[in-house]
């Protein structure tokens, strides 16, 4: 005799209920509501269950505020009136502008321009920022001068515009492009002896 399938869980069910029942009134302080959540949260019995919504990603977190920049990036004299003027470049509009001299820029008035630098004074500071230097400021920190960095590879490049990465990898190639030329010579040398027979 087959015993139909809702029968055969109602009474798995009953027999779950009794022992619990059986259990709870032994130690009633060794169970909580909690420890049974996951039969409330899983019923499959429950016809109105409903799938819980997917979680949802954390937020990503706020970039840090990027740091300040202003570099110099060249100096001209104008005729026939005379006046000189430095060129600048930097992290925001307020930096890239053309400024002679008595003018200001993030809070240094410029002293004086010359060929390949100008002179820059603010407070009791002066200072001389070459061609190929730039100011740089770490939010809330102060400027400071430094070799002009190249934006988005990470690399230093120096006044001369060659950056650091580039001269490492010249000397690296260097004992390369020396043996290649040997091997070269070689070959020229073999070859013209075997035309010489």
């Amino acid at each position: 005799m087959r015993i139909p399938f809702y029968s055969a869980v109602a009474a798995a069910l009953a027999f779950f209920a009794a022992a619990t029942s059986e259990l709870f009134a032994a130690d009633p302080s060794a169970y909580r509501f909690e420890d049974f959540a996951v039969v409330l949260k899983n019923n499959i019995f429950d016809a109105e269950r409903r799938d819980r919504p997917p979680s949802r990603p954390a937020p990503p977190k706020p970039s840090p505020p990027a740091p300040d920049y202003f570099a110099l990036t060249g100096t001209s004299r104008q005729f026939p009136d005379k006046k000189d003027f430095a060129f600048f470049t930097g992290s925001d509009r307020e930096f890239r502008k053309v400024l002679e001299t008595g003018q200001t820029i993030a809070g240094y008035v410029i002293e004086t321009i010359g060929t390949n630098a100008i002179t820059l004074s603010a407070a009791d500071r002066t200072l001389d920022l070459v061609i190929g230097m730039e100011m740089f400021r770490e939010p809330g920190g102060e400027w400071e001068p430094r070799n002009r960095q190249r934006r988005g590879s990470g690399s230093s490049r120096t006044a001369s515009g060659r950056s650091d990465e580039t001269s490492k990898t010249d000397q690296a190639a260097a004992p390369d492009d020396a043996e290649r030329k040997h091997r070269l010579q070689e070959m020229m040398a073999r070859r013209k002896q075997q035309m010489d027979q």
